[in-house]
């Protein structure tokens, strides 16, 4: 039976590893399309214009140095200047590849050779007809268009789904071995064991449990340490975000292993946490499903639940995932919003609310069946495949001394609720984790739930938020605010806002705070304030905090006068030497 699990475990980790390695594949080729068509029409905008007219001038030099601003994008292969004879008159770059027999007198794009070659005449940018003509040749590379193209996690993941079949064929060799035994078993011996009504010893199922512990320990280890080994690859932010889910991921996933099996030697129900951490890391692995079905994952953990809580995280985790999880696949568009709430404090012995409310807009065979599974509790429905979330959650909600039940129904939204005992050490008040010294913050938020929740954490950071109605008024903003807060979803990548939100970006002087709510694949070619960060939803409050402590450091480092350059003199005399240093910062004032 164990090796049966075992078996299938990993069949469906392996599974589940090479689907998001190809869904990732698809997703990177299509941002790779895109990118190369954002470049495109950037180089139409901004190089194209001044290229023919350095053409037309006859300009050799400027048309060499615009060339090879070209080239200076790691997606573009070769730029070349075409004149009406298709000869190339300059190029930078990798060779120029063939010219064609027949110039075209529209742009046109094609593929060959595993490469882009995209032709553009230049004639329509030139104000005065001309006697001469030019086109603009560019080979590009597609494989080079994203930043995200290069990460070594796709190639790795293949490697890592066969390394989970492991335990799986070491199971199978395990269970042939045993039926083999069984059939080499004589009659009479198994016609007793068949009339022994006895449990099989406590010691061969502890044997059972660690075997099939170590088997998915192992390739999970494995996992984990080509995480470290991408560690310390050359990885850009964002790659190194993911890196960090994929380890939180293993180390929950051991975690739970070691829970579900019980294993007596690893099992920890005693730990010291932060509720608040456990609840961003689920959120921070659900996110991706929720961005497909344009769902926000928010949290709120008020400030009187205990920063240091003592228990077992891994089933609050276990919990956490399956309320969140079940949330995104049952709840429509909108918000799904986990709170933690202290519902009562004795000594140090704490009861905490937590409760998961979806989007709302589900249908009503589905509220009726979510409020079926949670009456019946931990008892399984005759289905296998119906409510075994819930049922795991009725468990591990039993487990730490509380109850689940399902909440008030406010609108279309469904709450479930669940009431669970810790203990908590000192402080028993989570404390402000920041001070930003009364700085002058201005916000624009379009989402109404997360603009509150700024505006909070800002004050009780002890800033000075003031919150912008509209984002035409960016540009304009008050001039004494420090930084700005500016929020960010799908619909300021559409073609039609795309450049309008550039044109406002040009004119904030201050720097921003971009807050994204997009899919992690989405890429952000705005050129930002100096100064300017970019972090993608969900946020812990940590990082939102120190990330916005950095910033306002830099932008008042900046804003200081430079200070004043020192000069000195050394004076040497028979035995002794004098060095004199004069600093004007330093100088006495008469």
């Amino acid at each position: 039976m164990a090796s049966r699990w075992l078996i299938i475990l990993s069949l469906l980790l392996s599974a589940l590893l090479l689907g998001i390695t190809g869904w990732h594949a698809w997703d990177w080729h299509r941002v790779n399309d895109q990118m190369l068509s954002r470049r495109l029409q950037s180089i139409n905008r901004v190089f194209t214009p001044s290229l023919a007219e350095a053409a037309q001038n006859e300009d050799i030099a400027r048309v060499h140095q615009l060339l090879d601003r070209l080239t200076d994008d790691p997606a573009i292969v070769n730029a070349t200047l075409r004149d009406d004879s298709g000869a190339s008159r300059d190029f930078t770059g990798s060779a120029p590849p063939a010219p064609l027999a027949t110039l075209p007198a529209t742009p046109m794009s094609w593929h060959e050779d595993g490469m882009q070659r995209w032709i553009q005449p230049l004639g329509d940018f030139l104000a005065l007809s001309s006697s001469r003509s030019y086109w603009l040749d560019l080979t590009l590379d597609p494989s080079r268009a994203s930043k995200y193209s290069q990460s070594p996690l796709p190639a790795l993941m293949p490697m890592l789904s066969l390394l989970l079949l492991i335990p799986a064929a070491l199971a199978w060799r395990r269970s042939a071995r045993a039926a083999r035994h069984a059939r080499s078993t004589p009659e009479s011996d198994q016609a007793t064991l068949a009339g022994n009504a006895e449990p099989l010893p406590t010691a061969r199922e502890e044997s059972n449990l660690t075997y099939m512990s170590h088997e998915l320990r192992a390739p999970l280890s494995g996992l984990l340490g080509f995480c470290r080994l991408l560690e310390n690859s050359p990885l850009d932010a964002q790659q190194r975000e993911w890196l960090r889910h994929i380890h939180l991921a293993s180390n929950g996933l051991l975690d739970t292993v070691d829970h579900v099996l019980g294993d007596p030697r690893r099992c920890r129900t005693n730990n010291v946490f932060d509720i608040a951490e456990v609840l961003w890391e689920v959120l921070c692995l659900q996110t991706p499903l929720a961005q497909a079905k344009r769902i926000t994952l928010l949290a709120i953990v008020y400030d009187d639940v205990p920063p240091r809580l003592i228990g077992a995280d891994i089933a609050v985790r276990q919990l956490l995932t399956n309320l969140v999880n079940n949330a995104i696949k049952y709840g429509g568009e909108g918000d799904v919003v986990t709170r933690i709430v202290l519902e009562n404090r004795e000594g140090s012995a704490v009861k905490l609310r937590l409760s998961v409310s979806d989007g709302g807009n589900a249908t009503p065979a589905n509220r009726e069946r979510l409020r079926r599974l949670i009456a019946q509790g931990e008892t399984r429905s005759a289905n296998a495949e119906d409510g075994v979330g819930l049922a795991i959650c009725h468990r591990l909600a039993a487990e730490m001394n509380g109850s689940l039940a399902l909440g008030e129904r406010r609108g279309g939204s469904q709450t479930i609720v669940s009431r669970l005992g810790f203990e908590a050490c000192e402080p028993y008040v989570r404390p402000a984790e920041f001070d930003l010294g009364g700085a002058r913050i201005g916000m624009w938020q379009p989402h109404t739930r997360l603009a509150h929740l700024l505006d909070y954490a800002l004050r009780r950071w002890h800033a000075l938020p003031r919150v912008i109605a509209t984002a035409d008024s960016l540009p304009s903003a008050d001039d004494t605010s420090q930084l700005l807060i500016i929020g960010i979803d799908d619909n300021a990548l559409a073609p039609a806002t795309r450049d309008l939100w550039q044109q406002r970006f040009d004119a904030i002087p201050q720097p921003c705070l971009v807050i994204a709510n997009l899919a992690p694949t989405k890429a952000l070619d705005w050129r930002l304030p100096k100064g300017s960060v970019v972090l993608r939803l969900p946020i812990s409050r940590y990082m939102l905090g120190r990330t916005l402590a950095k910033m306002l450091a830099e932008s008042r480092q900046r804003a200081m006068p430079p200070r004043p350059a020192c000069w000195s003199s050394t004076t040497t005399k028979s035995r002794s030497t004098t060095s004199t240093r004069y600093c004007p910062s330093l100088a006495p004032r008469w």
